[in-house]
């Protein structure tokens, strides 16, 4: 198969319009391009049930954690009892 020049001549002239065409349309648009970005708005609400869950989600993990018994809470309430037993033999 043999290439003319004619040919090579004619992809060349219409490889050149290209580029001119392309450097045209560049230098035409004003608008600069920038990437984009997402922008995401919670309203109050929205953000107050968010705050919420994710507190009562950490609440939930740290219960599950600690067994009833050993918990903070227990410990309170074992320290009620005891005292409201001392305060009871102490009047008997």
């Amino acid at each position: 198969m043999t290439i003319t020049t004619y040919q090579i001549r004619n992809v060349l002239k219409v490889y050149g319009n290209q580029l001119k065409k392309r450097a045209n349309l560049l230098e035409t648009s004003v608008e600069p391009v920038q990437p984009s970005s997402d922008f995401v708005d919670i309203s109050v609400e929205a953000r107050r049930k968010q705050v919420l869950s994710q507190l009562s989600n950490r609440l939930i993990s740290e219960l599950k954690k600690e067994p009833p018994e050993k918990g903070t809470y227990a410990k309170e309430l074992n320290l009620q009892r005891g005292l409201s037993q001392e305060t009871d033999g102490s009047s008997e």
